[in-house]
């Protein structure tokens, strides 16, 4: 049986907080790996430098290829964050909190 692995992108603050909250986004993903059978997705890996805009049509482009879209604590102030959430919900990207990820996409067990 083959099974396929679905994306989820993670959604959240970045600007204003110290090292753009790459911390949570990798903690996040990590817990998300442990988990459960999704394959995270998120930017804080990105390289410094580029402008705003730049960064949120690369970050459209990668939540475009996942199956569901989860957030990060504080996203609702982020601006960015909501752009990325509403660019989830006219593509029919489903939003799922991220505990509740856990409950619907249980890791399996090989």
């Amino acid at each position: 049986m083959v099974r396929v692995l679905r994306r989820v992108y993670i959604a959240g603050p970045m600007t204003g907080i110290a090292n753009y909250n790459r911390r949570a986004f990798f903690e996040a993903a990590q817990t998300i790996t442990d988990k459960t059978c999704l394959v995270p997705v998120h930017t804080a890996w990105m390289c410094i430098g580029y402008d705003y805009e730049t960064y949120m049509d690369m970050s459209l482009d990668l939540l475009e290829l996942c199956e569901f879209v989860t957030t990060l604590p504080g996203w609702e102030d982020s601006i960015g964050a909501q752009r990325e959430i509403l660019f989830a919900q006219k593509n029919g990207i489903p939003h799922v909190e991220l505990g509740e990820l856990f409950v619907q996409f249980p890791k399996y067990d090989y």
